[in-house]
């Protein structure tokens, strides 16, 4: 399909504005009613058109013919046919563009009677016979991939380490050292199946609203502390978290609270009074100045 273009010249030509003006239009409107023009100038391969085939283009504008002549966008010539500016190149690149088709069909059927060539080859069809018991020879520090490329060779997979495993060892009551609880079993594949019982049950923050205090918490509490009631002091923890439930702590945290709960209450004075450091307010005013004696 042919393509109209208008030069940049055509914007600022008095021409244009003078047939507009004799319509009572700006040159803008000229500018398009020209396009219809040149369309069928080149539509007919002609620099020239009759006074009856303009007027059928715009049949609606009187006396166009003589019109696009006053203004200088035409020029009559011998036999009554008036010469359209602006066709000048148009009609022969078309013409040029026509004959380049008409050459490439021509091809195309010779090709057609030869048996025809491949227009669109597949992807990697070179047209070249392949090389039959080639191979490629290895390369060091690189393995082959099904592509036919190569790829480093990957790292060899480490081996694991196995998990060292405790041995049991007497359960003591008043330590609670060697508790099976806390010291699993040495022969391996053998896991304990009973579950781990539930003590105490604290109300958290957070995700987690519940923590559970289990069996083998207890355990290894009361094998860190001798001589603790770990469950009693544990059960006070909760107590004293209900009656202000602004001291609950998180589900993470839990383990790491009542580690320092029962640091502390196993460094309580005497008459479980708990151990703290004498502040200022431990002295009484009259002695807080009064002079030491040497001895």
């Amino acid at each position: 399909m042919a393509r109209i273009s208008i030069e940049q010249v055509a914007l600022t030509d008095l021409r244009y504005q003078a047939l507009g003006r004799h319509y009572k239009k700006d040159r803008f409107w000229a500018l398009g009613i020209m396009v219809y023009v040149w369309n069928q100038c080149q539509e007919l391969g002609r620099h020239s058109l009759a006074r009856t085939e303009l007027q059928d283009i715009h049949p609606h504008l009187k006396g166009f013919p003589d019109a696009l002549a006053d203004s200088g966008l035409g020029r009559w010539e011998e036999g009554g046919t008036l010469y359209i500016a602006g066709t000048r190149g148009r009609i022969e690149w078309l013409n040029q563009l026509r004959e380049q088709g008409r050459d490439s069909g021509r091809k195309g059927g010779e090709y057609g009677k030869q048996g025809g060539r491949p227009r669109n080859p597949q992807k990697g069809d070179t047209g070249k016979p392949p090389n039959e018991g080639f191979q490629k020879p290895p390369k060091e520090g690189l393995s082959e991939t099904p592509a036919g490329g190569y790829m480093k060779n990957p790292p060899p997979t480490p081996t694991p380490t196995p998990t060292p495993v405790l041995s049991s060892t007497p359960p003591d009551s008043s330590t609670g050292i060697g508790d099976p609880a806390i010291y699993p079993s040495a022969e391996p594949g053998q896991a304990s199946s009973a579950p781990d019982p539930v003590l105490l049950t604290f109300e958290t923050v957070g995700r987690e609203k519940a923590w559970q205090f289990v069996e083998s918490h207890r355990a290894r509490l009361s094998a860190a502390f001798p001589g603790l009631d770990v469950l009693g002091e544990a059960r006070h923890a909760v107590e004293w978290m209900i009656s202000d439930r602004t001291r609950r702590k998180t589900a993470r945290g839990m383990p790491k609270f009542l580690y320092g709960w029962m640091e502390r209450h196993t460094n309580r004075g005497p008459g479980g009074a708990p151990f703290r450091r004498p502040g200022p307010g431990d002295v009484s005013p009259q002695h807080r100045h009064a002079e030491v004696p040497f001895t």
